[in-house]
């Protein structure tokens, strides 16, 4: 065996030690580089995934009510590999002083006990 194929098999992972659910989802991107596909291996929680967007849209709506009755509104930007739900509020909440309480305690924690996979929601302009 040459140094090159010896290599080869030190660095590639044995597949039966890798869950088929971890491969399936590793499958579906194209990775351009080794340091990205480490980077996404760090960085995905692979117990938790990201839920589904019609899920999140639904736990908002539940949360929506509150919101509108102040004046404001909540509309959901993305949802990021790792968890991190991005969402614009409007509005009258869109200037509020108690917006960073708003996201906390009424939007972030509610779906945080509702939906598994989500680290954190913020709010982008």
């Amino acid at each position: 065996m040459s140094k090159v194929e010896s290599r080869t098999e030190s660095v590639s992972p044995r597949p039966d030690l890798i869950p088929a659910a971890i491969l399936r989802q590793a499958a579906a991107f194209n990775f351009s580089s080794r340091r990205a596909a480490k980077q996404f291996m760090t960085t995905q929680a692979w117990d938790d995934p990201p839920p589904a967007r019609e899920i999140v849209e639904a736990w908002l709506d539940r949360i929506r009510p509150a919101l509108v009755a102040d004046g404001g509104n909540i509309e959901l930007v993305s949802i990021e590999h790792d968890g991190t739900i991005k969402v614009t509020l409007q509005g009258a909440c869109a200037d509020c002083p108690a917006q960073l309480a708003t996201l906390r305690v009424g939007v972030e924690e509610p779906l945080k006990q509702a939906i598994r996979g989500i680290r954190s929601v913020v709010a982008v302009d």
